[in-house]
């Protein structure tokens, strides 16, 4: 074998070209050179990777816009039992003989999926801490464990979906968790309705737990494109025409704001949050 570096390709090393300015853009106006060379390195990555992704948003959505100028619908009617219609609607948008129907929906479950990547990225550790190795450095030969104790003590230091949902229920803006609540819901679907004890189990819930069951439907949702490749998330087709599904889902109500607006603002408001948290702690470099 020749291990000759002419002979092989690796990946390629992808900067971007002027990091502070793409991070007043995309995440926060009051960043400048200044304040970013004043941070502590993780912070500066933090940002740096929520500049890029919604850079990469930004261009996604842009072209899906785009895309869908040509698109050309077509409607039908399927019978369903019980005197029911199903409503279809099929479209193309071809450009240069090439059909993107489709495109929409799969770039919305992207913009999604990284939207929620976005609250991982600044709500987790910027290394991933091993929880076999982390447990053989907290522990000593013969010693007696308390495995609860230590399980809670990872899980509130690095446990991905506690703090993932830490970042719905206690970090961002009162107002975002309020419009979280007032404009969506996480109910159970049957026969084109909202099940009625679906309801009832929902408006039971106070605030604080509707708002921690919509963060651990959204963490179900990021997971879930992941490791199903769903290609639908946002809440956009009237109830009547949904799939049933034997799941609880994410709905939004009519005229509510859209959930990859929310995100976004959610998004922004946890960085914002990040630059209070830097600014008031010890964490110069």
């Amino acid at each position: 074998m020749d291990w000759s570096p002419d002979n092989w390709l690796a990946p390629s090393h992808v900067e971007t070209p002027n990091v502070v300015e793409a991070i007043a853009k995309y995440v926060d106006p009051r960043v400048d050179t200044a304040l970013y060379d004043g941070m502590d390195v993780d912070t500066c990555y933090k940002l740096r990777v929520l500049a890029e992704r919604l850079e990469f948003i930004d261009h996604l959505s842009t072209i899906s816009a785009r895309i869908m100028t040509h698109r050309r619908a077509t409607t039908s009617h399927m019978p369903l039992t019980g005197n029911k219609v199903k409503v279809v609607e099929t479209y193309s948008a071809v450009i240069n003989g090439h059909d993107f129907a489709g495109f929409d929906y799969d770039s919305d479950a992207l913009i999604i999926y990284l939207l929620l990547t976005c609250v991982d990225t600044v709500k987790g550790q910027t290394k991933y801490v091993n929880p076999f190795h982390w447990l053989k450095g907290r522990c000593s030969p013969g010693e007696q464990i308390n495995w609860d104790d230590l399980s809670l003590e990872y899980e509130r230091d690095y446990g991905l979906s506690k703090r993932f949902r830490q970042a719905f229920t206690q970090d961002c803006f009162e107002p975002l968790r309020d419009a979280l609540v007032a404009d969506f819901a996480v109910v159970k679907i049957a026969g084109q309705k909202i099940k009625p004890e679906s309801t009832v189990a929902w408006e039971n819930r106070s605030p604080a737990e509707q708002v921690e069951r919509i963060a651990s439907e959204l963490y179900s949702i990021r997971s879930g494109f992941t490791h199903v490749s769903s290609r639908s998330f946002s809440p956009a087709t009237p109830v009547f025409n949904a799939l049933d599904a034997g799941k609880s889902v994410l709905i939004q109500r009519v005229g509510g704001r859209s959930l990859r607006e929310l995100l976004q603002n959610i998004v922004r408001n946890l960085a914002a949050k990040l630059l209070v948290d830097v600014a008031m702690g010890p964490t110069m470099r």
